[in-house]
């Protein structure tokens, strides 16, 4: 989270701790940034500001590499729907019938195996047949920040609330990108295992916000309670192109790949806590607060696309060799953490010589802490066997579009006996089961 999600005026003061202490958590190593936020302003005040940045080699550009079919809430950062994880594949029964041979028993007109052919068939409609970046146009860094914050009278007590929101989108474009490896196999020369140019383009939209709550029923007794918010995802489109010397066995073949990604990264966390100052008990001072924090990473449906060209002269040949590169294919992940803390400290002043700014004290107090994390990934490939002749990759000369055509998945035809009984249903473009 970055610190432009609090701003200055809403900050009390930023306390920087380098070393373990026993009252704070002892989980970081490099240091701890204790941000603390205004309990109740001094007075009204509102602050705007929007700031905008032109950048010549990714603002206004019509190469942007997009996706072919957006979500209506990207420009907000969040996933729409559109490239969940189907319905259909979320019972692992059926995913199990996505085997490299499940085109043998689909294309069977038994009736026993209905069910295996519409989740074969079903199953292929329901990923995107999208794989390839289109041109789009990009448009102009620019954010803004919004907050206000009062106190007023609440039947003779003190309260007072801050409110933030903020707001970005930003581009980032660069072609002719060197992407290399290079192997030492004990020559007096680096092996060139893959040297691709690459071109990649990242829109990066990110929402955010803060609420703070206060009391204050006396001087020695206040109650608060904030809430933040933030959310920013990458929309990227990336495509390579290039010598894989490494992996692809023609030395004269270009490699070329082509992704669709999305990542969207969300955090929200809520508090409540207290400051109480107890004269009688020698000025003893408890804090306490709880809260719970919940953050996810989502990558949904990234999709990858491989295929090499060779130039003959007067044509170029495309191919896609599985004994060399990995068909299409379509990829999930997520993470979801949940953090649930509680603490109470106590401050009890000694031998302060009636100096009430005195910093002996004697504290102690207890800290709870629980973590609760889920991790899942699914991925699914494209896989051609059973294919009739004209479904052949290379027959499509570089016509992409034509070849991912809808009507090229699942169960594309069907033959007949003399009779007009099914004699065979033809199986197209399908997918197998890859989760580990």
């Amino acid at each position: 989270t970055s610190l432009d999600l609090i701003p200055a005026q809403m900050i009390d003061n930023i306390v920087t701790v380098k070393t373990f202490t026993p009252d704070l958590p002892g989980n970081f190593s490099g240091g701890l940034i204790n941000i603390n936020t205004k309990t109740i302003p001094e007075k009204f005040n509102m602050a705007f500001s929007l700031n905008t940045e032109y950048n010549f080699q990714s603002s206004f550009v019509d190469n942007f590499n997009t996706h072919p079919s957006s979500g209506k809430y990207d420009w907000l950062g969040f996933e729409d729907g559109s490239r969940e994880h189907p319905a259909l594949l979320s019972n692992p029964e059926d995913r199990s019938l996505l085997s490299t041979s499940t085109y043998l028993q689909a294309r069977n007109p038994e009736s026993s195996k209905d069910h295996i052919r519409d989740v074969f068939h079903n199953s292929s409609r329901a990923l995107s047949n999208e794989y390839v970046p289109v041109d789009g146009k990009s448009g102009q860094n620019l954010g803004f920040n919004f907050s206000v914050g009062n106190r007023m009278n609440f039947f003779g007590k003190d309260l007072g609330y801050t409110l933030a929101l903020n707001y970005s989108s930003a581009y980032q474009h660069y072609e002719e990108g060197e992407v290399a490896t290079f192997v030492n196999n004990s020559t007096d020369k680096l092996f060139p295992y893959q040297s691709l140019m690459e071109s990649k383009s990242v829109y990066n939209p990110a929402l955010g916000g803060l609420f703070n709550l206060a009391l204050k029923f006396s001087e020695d007794h206040a109650l608060s309670g904030n809430v933040i918010f933030n959310n920013d995802a990458e929309v990227i489109g990336r495509s390579q192109s290039g010598e894989f010397l490494g992996q692809v066995s023609n030395s004269f073949a270009e490699f070329n790949t082509n992704s669709l990604e999305f990542i969207q990264r969300q955090v929200a966390t809520y508090q409540l806590g207290g400051k109480h100052v107890f004269p009688g008990l020698g000025m003893m001072t408890v804090d306490w607060m709880a809260g719970t924090s919940t953050a996810f990473q989502k990558e949904p449906d990234l999709r990858y696309f491989a295929y090499t060209v060779v130039d003959e002269g007067d044509r170029k040949e495309y191919y896609i060799n599985n004994a060399e590169i990995a068909y299409p294919y379509h990829f999930f992940r997520n993470l979801d953490d949940r953090l649930t803390q509680a603490k109470i400290d106590f401050s009890v002043p000694f031998l302060t010589g009636g100096n009430a700014a005195s910093s002996n004290k004697i504290k102690f107090g207890a800290y709870y802490s629980q973590s609760d994390r889920s991790f899942g990934e699914y991925r699914y490939q494209l896989n051609n066997s059973g294919l009739p002749a004209e479904l052949n990759f290379t027959n499509y000369a570089g016509d992409f579009n034509g070849f991912f055509d809808e009507a090229n998945f699942g169960i594309v035809d069907t033959t007949f006996n003399p009779d007009g009984s099914v004699k065979r249903y033809v199986t197209g473009l399908h997918y197998v089961n890859q989760i580990n």
